[in-house]
């Protein structure tokens, strides 16, 4: 299963999150599975992120596409460079 088709299945059962702020908050509290950057997320944003997944032992990964394409992959008219899917 693709990336494109994991998003697809996340928002349609809405359990994904969009946004570095909601996203860091779910992850300091432990209620993601997942993460996904964008390649052109803000550098302070991976460095904060990358840590505690692996401390919490969270999939993170880093795509090659940029946050225009990571927002219309979640169907937003915005640039998205952070997503979580929850548990």
């Amino acid at each position: 299963m693709t990336l494109n088709d994991d998003i697809k299945k996340g928002l349609e059962k809405g359990i994904i999150l969009l946004g570095q702020s909601v996203v860091l908050k779910h992850l300091k509290q432990g209620k993601l599975s997942k993460i996904v950057l964008a390649h052109n997320a803000p550098i302070k944003l991976k460095k904060e992120i990358v840590p505690l997944c692996d401390l919490s032992g969270v999939e993170c990964q880093e795509l090659k596409r940029d946050s225009a394409d990571l927002g219309a992959a979640c169907r937003r008219s915005h640039s998205v460079s952070v997503l979580g899917f929850l548990k």
